[in-house]
């Protein structure tokens, strides 16, 4: 479960639906569609700002969680999409968990220590 007061990046946010999941959290909502974005501000009162999920604005080290939902399918190819799943990580402060859909039927497991310096992947 996230923490309270968590700083949450939403990449590739859509129509908002996640920015206001929770009130005890802040997300900063970002996608390319123009018109998604005016909707999640009138909606509610989170952040939300312009950008491609493959090249954040965000500070290195900036989150403490990060999350793309129903995202991949719309990146053409798996280098693209490695790309994102790499901004995240970027982005992400400390240690962190990370399922990325690499096929239809499998997922792959990323885990960070940043004390250990270790990756873990595991294909599920």
């Amino acid at each position: 479960m996230i923490p309270k007061y968590s700083l949450v990046a939403d990449v590739g946010c859509g129509n908002g639906k996640y920015t206001s999941y929770r009130q005890d959290i802040f997300v900063i909502a970002n996608d390319i569609c123009i018109p998604l974005l005016h909707m999640i501000k009138k909606s509610n009162d989170h952040g939300c700002c312009i950008a491609d999920g493959l090249y954040l604005p965000y500070k290195t080290k900036s989150f403490q969680y990060a999350i793309s939902i129903a995202v991949l399918h719309h990146i053409s190819d798996y280098s693209r999409q490695n790309l994102l799943n790499l901004e995240k990580i970027v982005v992400l402060a400390s240690s962190f968990a990370l399922l990325i859909p690499c096929c239809k039927l499998r997922c792959c497991l990323l885990i960070w220590f940043v004390n250990c310096k270790f990756l873990f992947c595991i294909l599920l």
